[in-house]
């Protein structure tokens, strides 16, 4: 049996949807990676993350690492010396996965930085216009999120 030919349209359109569906794959993927190491507050945001080494990044990171160890403690019944020497491990690993993440994110940042531009060709300017309006909407609303977290973070209630 013979497989049917595509046209060169066809497969044109099956290139650009796959390239679609793939770049999204890949920004589900990158957003999980970055969020989930940054606090639950990033979760279902968009826009790029806080600056490596920001405070609320660093408060973000601490809270994750303490909520990891109360976990463990909580459902494994760990004695003060287990928690002592697993909260020095997750300590460690914290300071390789940074050191790792500040050569990593500027690739990161220009993955993303392309893929915005190669999608922009692809728009009519009209597109391309409410695209970069969509964004600037994120943009505006990653904002107000970060000061909402950042007032919280600074005054929890207790």
């Amino acid at each position: 049996m013979n497989a049917p030919r595509l046209g060169p349209r066809l497969l044109a359109g099956l290139v650009i949807v796959l390239t679609f569906v793939v770049g999204g794959l890949a920004g589900a993927v990158v957003d999980r990676t970055v969020a989930l190491p940054h606090g639950m507050e990033r979760i279902g945001r968009r826009g790029p993350p806080p600056a490596p080494d920001s405070r609320r990044e660093r408060e973000g990171r601490e809270r994750g690492r303490e909520r990891f160890v109360q976990q463990l403690t909580r459902e494994l019944s760990l004695n003060p010396a287990q928690v002592a020497k697993i909260d020095q491990i997750t300590q460690e690993r914290e300071q390789k996965m940074n050191a790792i993440w500040a050569e990593v994110r500027p690739r990161i940042h220009a993955l993303l930085e392309e893929t915005r531009t190669e999608v922009d060709q692809v728009l009519t300017p009209e597109q391309r216009q409410k695209s970069h309006e969509l964004r600037r909407q994120h943009e505006a609303a990653r904002q107000q999120t970060d000061s909402t977290v950042a007032r919280d973070t600074a005054n929890p209630k207790r």
